[in-house]
């Protein structure tokens, strides 16, 4: 059970990286998250940019637990298919 936040994290990163769109350095925005946005900038010019600019923790603590969940699914069904994929000389 102690090994689990590190391939946790681990899933996260790699999820939030690929998958949040950084179009904000040319006057987009930048939405970092998944499956949930936690963070949205700009890098552009903007008349309000603090209604642009925002943080969110539960979605942060939601995106967290969602990449705890895949990572435990991912394993379960790793060892369900490495224990039943050598069953057939029974």
């Amino acid at each position: 059970m102690r090994r689990i936040p590190i391939p946790t994290l681990c899933v996260f990163i790699i999820l939030t990286v690929l998958l949040s769109d950084y179009s904000g350095v040319s006057d987009g925005l930048t939405k970092i998250g998944f499956p949930f946005v936690f963070m949205q900038d700009t890098g552009g010019k903007c008349n309000d940019c603090s209604a642009l600019k925002w943080f969110n923790w539960l979605y942060l603590v939601v995106d967290i637990l969602f990449s705890f969940g895949l990572y435990l699914m991912l394993i379960t069904t790793y060892r369900f298919i490495k224990k039943y994929s050598g069953s057939k000389n029974h």
